[in-house]
């Protein structure tokens, strides 16, 4: 509601003279529709229209809904003044609904047509809906106290009896007294000193608790002594440390136990970082020892009832070169690290299974598997072969360094089988050595493979299954293969190293002291893809062409040829001897049954070719030929 004018308003004429008898006309604001006026608050006392003044120029009360036009004349409807709007939120009071030909600022408040309450952000806020303008409007939430007599809706808040904030997770929210998590969930707790509880509804798509850190202050600390909980605002958790110790951790801990159950049908990974200092305080360094250990990570499995330890990894402080005890070399900390697993019950579980280092890996690089007798051994497996068909003694992976720079060998070694009954079906050397295999009494192996290559030892530029560097020389055979017999399933080169393109693929010549049979009778004898080129012939039929292939094309000349006319042109080749037999056929660009085509000489060097038109009238066509060498000899 707005309220026109105030006390004591007198209007004038352009003379100074009081308005006697003046009108004001009211009209909906922008519109020429005349607008209602009332004289009383309640507008239930309308006034006339126009409202006509006093004969000292004074106005009557005048009360009106929203905005309006007013236009002020003299008695005779001059026109002296017009406005527009008049009016507004100002008059019409806080929550009146929203008007887009009303002038907000800042902080005018309005009741949107989705009936949510706005707060105007901006002076001289007009036509700016508030439910779609969040540049001019911010939406605002009340918190009242709950009343059992009020319908709630779903985010409506409310502070309960207890002085909680909570907000209504349904709609039709009547008479459910708050904390009835079914209808609320808590948003804001004031703990009391002696303690509380956070309630809420985790079925609820809102958070039970939220924290947002805007600035560079900790999100959450739980202060216990010396001992805090901390989250950090980038969501980094100290605990029991005051100051985080690297900015590079996500986790940081003080305590000496650090326990994690996993229960889960699959495997979990769960990386950790350990630091290790002989300091007696937070952030004191002090060397470690050689044989120090630096952290041992044990692991636990359920049998139903307990849990058993089921392996170790235990990481130690090694002896650097020049000491086999003392503190560790500033700058530098020589390490090993072992594995230890339980090993199964010798009985079926009666007498439980002896945790065992199987593993070590020391400071040098050296490695010792179920043997840590590590002297004069890059590495040392004491360990039977066992456990599967295919077992391998050796996995190797790793990172070739950049000091390695010729070659690099995964395993060179010889190897035996055991004394027993039973057969080995393959014996896989990786790199064969000199030795003979000398089975043990009463095993046998079926086949003994060199060298064995895998259909995944691919990632190189170049992947050889073998290959040999040995240079020519007598004796000297880059394979060798006796007298035994040879498959070779994929394409082969022969003649050079270049990548093969067929089956069989030779670069050179081929001395057959025998014959050469096509079995296939769908496979026919020629060149391959490579071989042939084409070439167009130049101003008539009688030019010279050149093409220096063993196979080629030859577009003629459309020039006319004369009726039972012949033509004849030299085709240069240097890949054509004196002995060869040039075979030439017509391919396209003819008429049917014209023409006689023939070779009538071969040098070295070159050929011609004769072509005759057969019919009674002259032809004018670019006939396309094909051509096929086939060598010769009379020798």
């Amino acid at each position: 509601m707005a309220r026109f004018g105030s006390i004591g308003t007198q209007y004038f004429d352009n003379a100074g003279d009081p308005l006697v008898d003046g009108h004001l006309y009211f009209y909906e604001s922008g519109t020429t529709a005349p607008k209602i006026t009332f004289a009383d608050v309640n507008l239930s006392i309308p006034n006339s229209h126009p409202v006509q003044l006093s004969a000292a120029g004074r106005q009557p009360n005048i009360f009106f809904e929203g905005s309006a036009r007013a236009i002020l004349t003299d008695e005779f409807d001059v026109q002296i003044e017009a406005r527009d709007p008049v009016g507004g939120e100002f008059q019409e009071g806080a929550y009146s609904p929203w008007n887009s030909l009303t002038i907000y600022d800042v902080p005018d408040i309005v009741i949107g047509s989705d009936g949510n309450v706005y707060v105007s952000i901006a002076n001289g806020n007009q036509k700016h809906d508030p439910t779609t303008s969040p540049a001019y409007w911010t939406q605002l939430k009340e918190i009242r106290v709950w009343n059992p007599n009020e319908i709630y809706i779903i985010n409506d808040l409310v502070q309960a009896a207890n002085g909680f904030i909570y907000a209504s997770i349904q709609n039709a929210n009547l008479n459910h007294a708050p904390p009835n998590l079914a209808w609320w969930t808590t948003i804001v707790d004031a703990l009391p000193s002696t303690g509380g509880v956070v309630q809420g509804n985790t079925a609820s798509p809102t958070p039970l608790v939220r924290i947002t850190q805007l600035g560079t202050g900790d999100a959450l600390r739980v202060e216990a002594a010396t001992r805090p909980f901390v989250i950090e605002a980038g969501g980094r958790v100290r605990i029991g440390l005051v100051n985080n110790q690297n900015p590079a951790d996500r986790l940081e801990t003080s305590f000496g136990n650090i326990a994690q159950y996993t229960f889960s049908d699959n495997a979990a990974v769960n990386p950790y970082d350990t630091y290790k200092s002989r300091g007696t305080a937070e952030g004191i360094h002090a060397v470690v020892q050689v044989n120090d250990v630096t952290k041992h990570l044990r692991s636990w499995a359920s049998d139903g009832a307990n849990y058993l330890q089921v392996g170790s990894i235990i990481f130690q402080t090694d002896a650097p070169v020049v000491a086999s005890s003392g503190p560790i070399p500033i700058g530098t900390a020589p390490s090993r690290f072992s594995v230890n697993v339980m090993a199964p019950s010798v009985d079926g579980g009666v007498t439980p299974g002896v945790l065992t280092e199987r593993i070590r890996v020391t400071s040098t690089g050296n490695i010792g598997f179920s043997n840590t007798g590590l002297t004069n051994s890059s590495v040392r497996a004491g360990q039977n072969i066992t456990g599967n068909a295919t077992a391998a003694q050796f996995n190797a992976t790793g990172i070739v360094q950049s000091d390695v720079a010729s070659a690099h060998i995964y395993l060179s070694g010889v190897v035996s089988t055991a004394a027993a009954v039973f057969v080995l079906a393959n014996l896989i050397h990786f790199r064969a050595g000199s030795a003979v295999l000398s089975p043990g009494a009463g095993s046998s192996v079926t086949n003994q493979i060199g060298f064995g290559v895998g259909n995944n030892l691919l990632g190189a530029s170049s992947n050889f299954g073998f290959r040999s560097d040995l240079a020519a020389a007598a004796g000297v055979w880059g394979f060798f293969g006796a007298t035994a017999q040879n498959a070779f399933g994929g394409m082969t080169k022969f003649g050079s190293t270049a990548v093969p393109t067929e089956v069989v693929d030779v670069q050179g010549n081929v001395l057959v002291n025998g014959s050469v049979l096509i079995i296939n009778p769908a496979t026919p004898l020629g060149y391959g893809p490579g071989v042939g080129t084409s070439v167009v012939q130049a101003t008539n039929k009688a030019t010279t062409v050149a093409i220096n292939r063993a196979s080629g094309q030859i577009t003629m000349n459309n020039a006319s040829l004369a009726a039972n006319t012949a033509v004849g042109f030299v085709v240069t080749n240097t890949m054509v001897t004196l002995n060869d037999t040039p075979v030439v056929t017509i391919k396209s660009g003819n008429t049917a049954n014209a023409y006689h085509i023939q070779v009538d000489g071969v040098q070295n060097g070159q050929f011609v070719i004769s072509l005759r038109n057969m019919t009674a009238g002259a032809l004018a066509e670019a006939v396309v030929l094909q051509f096929n060498i086939i060598r010769g000899t009379i020798t």
